[in-house]
């Protein structure tokens, strides 16, 4: 932000950092100070290339956050299904969804443990395949971070993290959009206000729907099974 105030736009690039959670918190935390924010990281392989069996890609997220009223913080991987829900519903016995896994022998699977010794899939073919490699170079070879198969410490996290993050600010001003944040938001108003298709109740922007969450509780309930993971990896009996 300090970057973008001095020089219209904002670059930052880290190199064999860790995990980091949620990547539109750091958009989201642009957009709340009125900054265009995009970010991306790159993970271990768990996707092929489109047309490919084997994984070279990782999930690759990218998130995008407006400063505008409502709310766009727009946070997605670019794999069909993230892998955490592949591990869940391998955890509770449940089916995956057609088309977004291969097993290891490259045919297409709804089991999860196979899905996990295999690959999963990008969304949308091509187009989600090209955004991960897109993702690839720029969170990873462009700011000194391993790419593709050398990318390690994000699933088997007891190995060292080499994957590689991108955050980019913007200052709309810098653009002589200096009515970015009206229009932008006038625009998404429009949106959410047009009529919707059968069955659905309305039209929600990315994030969204995670802003109208009630985070008032002071407690959160976890399941009994996965606290007691929890408790055994903590060493606790």
């Amino acid at each position: 932000m300090d970057r973008a105030d001095e020089f219209g736009v904002g670059a930052v690039g880290v190199h064999n950092s860790n995990h980091l959670g949620m990547l539109g918190y750091y958009t989201d935390q642009l957009q709340r100070e009125g900054y265009v924010g995009i970010a991306m990281t790159n993970t271990e392989p768990a996707m092929p290339p489109y047309g490919g069996a084997e994984p070279v890609l990782g999930t690759n997220p990218i998130a995008i956050g407006l400063p505008t009223d409502p709310v766009f913080n727009l946070d997605m991987s670019t794999s069909a299904i993230a892998r955490g829900t592949v591990l869940h519903r391998k955890e509770t016995g449940e089916r995956l969804p057609e088309g977004v896994a291969l097993d290891a022998e490259g045919e297409p699977t709804t089991d999860p443990a196979a899905a996990l010794e295999g690959t999963i899939l990008p969304f949308g073919g091509a187009k989600g395949s090209g955004l991960a490699i897109a993702v690839e170079v720029l969170a990873g070879g462009l700011v000194g971070a391993a790419m593709g198969e050398d990318v390690t410490g994000t699933y088997h996290t007891e190995d060292p993290c080499t994957k590689g993050d991108f955050f980019l600010a913007i200052d709309p001003e810098a653009l002589g959009a200096s009515d970015f944040a009206e229009r932008a938001s006038a625009f998404l108003r429009q949106l959410t206000a047009g009529p919707t298709a059968a069955h659905v109740e309305g039209i929600r922007l990315p994030g969204q729907h995670s802003v109208e969450r009630d985070h008032s509780a002071t407690t959160v309930e976890i399941e009994d099974d996965l606290w007691d993971d929890v408790r055994a990896l903590a060493g606790d009996d």
